[in-house]
């Protein structure tokens, strides 16, 4: 059975990979004992790992400390896409993600794109 949607709040998604300080910890903690709600909602969601502390940043007193965390991923939309998912990358990437600097990319799929991988391999 599918959730509602959850109130008026705007969800924000990123990689379900983060680095959080103690003092946001902290407040996610206080925040979810006063609003269980929000935990209910997104134990039925698809993908509460890629939304939840995105969503609470944003909400929190914390959403102008975030940093990069050095990870080329491409979030944008496009036709029949998931708002909720990062575009998987293929070799048309490749020179954005060579440029911008970033340690790390994802995604990759063997059987959407292969050539990026083998790509990759070789030039680095």
């Amino acid at each position: 059975m599918r959730s509602k949607p959850f109130s008026p709040i705007q969800f924000f998604y990123g990689p379900s990979w983060v680095c959080l300080s103690e003092s946001f910890v902290n407040w996610i903690f206080d925040y979810l004992k006063e609003h269980p709600s929000f935990s209910e909602y997104l134990f039925n969601s698809l993908n509460p790992d890629e939304s939840i502390f995105q969503t609470l940043l944003m909400m929190s007193p914390y959403k102008n400390t975030r940093h990069d965390y050095l990870h080329y991923i491409d979030w944008s939309e496009g036709p029949g896409k998931p708002r909720n998912s990062p575009n998987t990358l293929t070799l048309a990437d490749y020179d954005k993600m060579m440029e911008s600097g970033y340690l790390m990319a994802r995604k990759f799929d063997m059987d959407v794109d292969k050539g990026i991988i083998y790509k990759l391999m070789k030039d680095i």
